[in-house]
């Protein structure tokens, strides 16, 4: 079905003579959108289709990023207007500030490790049923807070973003064992920035990618595209920015999860504002 979608996609970008202006620009508009809420519902259609959906957008780019700039706002309003904000359960790092033995934590690591060194974050599995839900949580404040204390050192070499990363796949494990993974996924996006600042470009989209993979997952796929997107904006690719910070909303929207109100602050300051001028930007360049 989706198949069939993006031939008419194709076609109808390529053609606009056989429209009127204005129903030209409103039925690229649903396609674009049915299309996005396809490929952000379900993660074999998205691998199998996003790069062929983003192709099919660069072939007229100017209407494409027009096009995924209405659908953004309209998005948007509809996330902040209909949807339930909660509170952000900020826990993980109080408990991690009263943390005063790491001695069972670093057993378990050093057991960890003595296993492989598998480091994919969708299928990381580290044993912590020794652990209290109270002693979870800290651990995944505890590793995230050490992960920020790299982030803010100068520019990274391929190994330090791979040791950083196993403590990622460390930190996610424990989130997912303590109900953490809204503070897990929103304490990633440093990481993604600092890559892109130590300009390894494509290492900030193959873990962006496995990110998604992973979110994808825990159902929470939203966390996976706004990550992508930090990836993408960094780069200046309009294009693939607006197709993943769509992709966020849109997934929130039809799953019907509670969004944070640190995360709808997040897409304001991160997305929105800092962004606004640059998309403008890019639809008239």
């Amino acid at each position: 079905m989706l198949d069939q979608k993006l031939d008419e996609l194709e076609y109808t970008l390529l053609n606009k003579a056989i429209f009127k202006h204005d129903q030209h620009e409103d039925f690229i508009k649903n396609l674009i959108h049915k299309t996005l809420k396809e490929i952000s519902d379900d993660l074999d259609v998205y691998l199998h289709y996003i790069s062929r959906f983003e192709s099919i957008l660069r072939k007229s780019e100017l209407l494409s990023i027009t096009v995924l700039m209405i659908i953004f706002e309209k998005s948007y309003t509809t996330l902040t207007q209909e949807l339930e904000l909660v509170p952000f359960d900020q826990s993980p790092i109080q408990f991690a500030e009263k943390l005063q033995d790491l001695s069972r934590f670093e057993k378990i690591l050093e057991d960890r490790l003595s296993l492989d060194n598998t480091i994919q974050l969708s299928s990381f599995y580290l044993d912590l049923t020794s652990l209290h839900i109270n002693e979870k949580k800290a651990l995944t404040g505890y590793v995230l807070k050490v992960i920020q204390l790299r982030v803010e050192e100068n520019s990274w070499k391929n190994e330090d973003i791979f040791d950083i990363w196993f403590l990622i796949c460390i930190a996610k494990n424990a989130a997912e064992q303590s109900n953490s993974l809204d503070f897990f996924y929103l304490s990633l996006s440093p990481f993604i920035e600092k890559i892109n600042i130590s300009r390894l470009f494509q290492t900030a989209r193959d873990f962006s990618q496995e990110i998604v993979i992973s979110s994808f997952k825990n159902c929470m796929q939203h966390y996976g595209f706004y990550l992508y997107f930090k990836a993408f904006s960094s780069q200046s690719n309009p294009i693939s920015s607006l197709i993943y910070i769509n992709l966020c909303l849109i997934s929130l929207i039809y799953s019907g999860v509670s969004v944070s109100i640190k995360f709808a602050k997040e897409i304001i300051i991160q997305c929105i504002i800092p962004h606004a001028a640059k998309f403008c930007a890019w639809s008239k360049s």
